[in-house]
Order: C-alpha cells, then structure tokens, then sequence
C-alpha cells in the first residue's frame, strides 16, 4: 500500500510539473505572438476612441491606414490621425479593412469632391473650410473668412467630413 501511494504522489507531482510547464510555454507563445502586433491589427467594431486635443470620439471601424484611423459616426466619416490616439476602448473581433490611403490622398478627394472639412488640431484648435492645396506634407484650408491656412500633417488629431 504505501509503494501505491508514493508512486500516486510521484505520478501526480509529474503531471503537475508538465502542466505547469506547458502553461509557461503557452504564456511565452501568447507573449511573442502580441509583441509582434500592432494596437490597430485587431481594431473592429464600434470603439470610443480617446484623441488628443478632441477628447472622446465614438464611432465603428470602417479601417485603418498607416496614419489614420477611419470611423464612421453619426452622418460623417472621422479620419483619426494614429499618432493622435491616448487610448480606446471597445471593438469586436477580427480585423477592419486595412488601406493605403494617405493623408494627401484624402484631401485632395475632399477638395475634388467640394466637400469642405472639419480639421482638429492636437492642441484642440479647430478649423473649418474648404482645402485649397495639398502639399508633401501639409493641407492648405480656406477658412470661411477667406484666410489660407496651412496644416501640417503632424499637427492633425482629427478630420471630420460629410458623408
């Protein structure tokens, strides 16, 4: 009886220590595989998105590029710049639609379109108006009161456009 129990408790000892050892590999795996993510790989769904200078911003995925996120809100497409974002919350499973689209890309369809925008700054300034021009790396906006005024990208939380 006791050669019972001691080869019990060794058996089961055994079996713990694999158990443990493979729920260690299974957390290193898990650990490799996030490190090699990005925040923006498995963004979907509707999300409350924290921007820089603009607060809380909700809205549903409709993609991601390599410096926006693109939101669809209520009656207008939200352009958040990536490097805007402090935080986020929400979102479903799986992953938006990734683009190529840039920043340039998208004003000129704005100014083509005779939409005009609404552009947040990251210090919370916002601009209004028509885009006149877009440069390398800048969108140049005609404000209502006719004044030209040139934004870099870096300076862009976000942009708001009509759907």
């Amino acid at each position: 009886m006791r050669w019972d129990r001691l080869f019990d408790d060794l058996e089961a000892s055994a079996q713990e220590a694999v158990r443990e050892e493979r729920d260690a590999l299974a957390d290193d795996l898990r650990d490799e595989l996030l490190a090699e993510r990005s925040w923006t790989e498995s963004l979907n769904g509707e999300v409350l998105v924290s921007v820089q200078g603009a607060g809380d911003v909700r809205g549903v995925v409709a993609g991601v590029a390599e410096h926006f996120v693109h939101l669809l809100a209520a009656h207008e497409d939200v352009l958040v710049a990536r490097s805007a974002v402090m935080g986020l919350s929400g979102g479903g499973r799986g992953a938006a639609r990734r683009g190529r689209a840039g920043w340039g890309s998208v004003f000129r369809a704005a100014r083509d379109d005779g939409d005009p925008i609404r552009l947040l700054r990251r210090d919370g300034q916002q601009i209004e108006g028509e885009v006149r021009a877009v440069v390398a790396d800048a969108v140049v906006v005609r404000t209502p009161s006719k004044r030209e005024l040139t934004i870099p990208w870096s300076a862009i939380a976000l942009v708001r456009r009509r759907r």
